[in-house]
């Protein structure tokens, strides 16, 4: 079982756009849980050029911790012999975006070290050093992580060639 729709065994992956993201406000569901119900639209992508709108509820009554955005890419999965029964995969999904949140906490992580590194260092009467090992990322730098997390989330880095680009960006 896939969410609504019973897939075969067999299922095939695509990527799909978000098409419209929209609260559900059926009785008290909308936060009934330990998240929101949505529910999105999508645009499915297959292998062979063509393409399926589709609008599926995600949350159920428990609500779901996953954001959307429109313009977000997001892996479905669906039955290849019945290209009606598409489901978001969640777990792919939900696993993108904490590899999304670990990236960016990370970087809080180091801002916030050097910050108080530089604060220490006015109290000193010193000038702040950087250290050589972990540099701030210059806007390019940013710039360049967030276009490599896009391509790994659309599916076209693998987890290795995302890892690698990551540490060759920053030196490392």
């Amino acid at each position: 079982m896939f969410g609504k729709h019973k897939l075969s065994q067999e299922t095939a992956e695509a990527k799909a756009v978000v098409t419209s993201v929209e609260l559900y406000q059926g009785g008290m569901r909308a936060n009934w849980g330990t998240g929101f119900t949505y529910d999105v639209g999508m645009r499915v992508h297959f292998d062979d050029d063509t393409t399926a709108d589709v609008v599926r509820r995600i949350g159920g009554m428990g609500g779901t911790d996953l954001t959307f955005t429109v313009g977000d890419i997001v892996p479905v999965r669906y039955d290849p012999r019945d290209r009606d029964k598409i489901e978001l995969d969640e777990d792919a999904l939900r696993a993108e975006q904490q590899r999304a949140r670990q990236l960016s906490q990370s970087q809080v992580d180091q801002a916030n070290q050097q910050a108080v590194r530089d604060a220490e260092a006015r109290l000193a009467g010193t000038t702040a050093t950087r250290p050589t090992s972990a540099p701030d990322p210059d806007p390019d730098q940013l710039d360049a992580l967030v276009k490599l997390d896009d391509l790994h989330r659309s599916g076209a880095l693998t987890d290795a060639e995302f890892e690698a680009a990551v540490h060759r960006l920053q030196g490392s």
